[in-house]
């Protein structure tokens, strides 16, 4: 008699980058590209925009918007009401360094504790120097 292999162990989920842009003219785009070009060869990604942003990057699309696939939109407030000059960069940037923080830790706790099946756990944060050199990213909390 013989034995029976064993079941193949199931397949890993792919690679998860969340992807943080510093939410200015000249940052979202280029970390969009990226994100396709990294979807095209196999990751999965969270994009983290501003309600702001992700506001008018739907409104940009052509056709129906969906959030799911392997680039899935998720959007944390950046501090300004809606009708604010998000132009003034120095308003803009102390408003997220009080706002984002929690918020962008809340998404990395669970992404990472609690995985969708199809996405796996976060294996990677991809963000703008600035969004780590002006504070709204602590880099301390990626290291445990």
């Amino acid at each position: 008699m013989g034995s029976a292999s064993p079941p193949p162990p199931p397949p890993s989920p792919p690679p998860h980058a969340l992807v943080l842009p510093y939410p200015a003219q000249g940052h979202v785009i280029p970390l969009m590209e990226l994100s396709h070009r990294l979807v095209d060869r196999g990751f999965t990604i969270t994009f983290v925009n501003t309600h702001f942003d992700r506001a008018r990057l739907r409104a940009s699309q052509p056709g129906p918007w969906t959030d799911t696939g392997p680039l899935r939109l998720v959007s944390i407030p950046d501090g300004l009401e809606p009708r604010a000059d998000r132009n003034d960069l120095g308003r803009l940037t102390l408003t997220m360094q009080e706002h984002m923080p929690g918020h962008l830790e809340e998404l990395i706790r669970v992404y990472s504790a609690e995985p969708e099946p199809e996405r796996g756990p976060l294996t990677c944060v991809i963000a703008n120097h600035s969004m780590i050199e002006d504070g709204t990213i602590d880099t301390n909390d990626f290291y445990q």
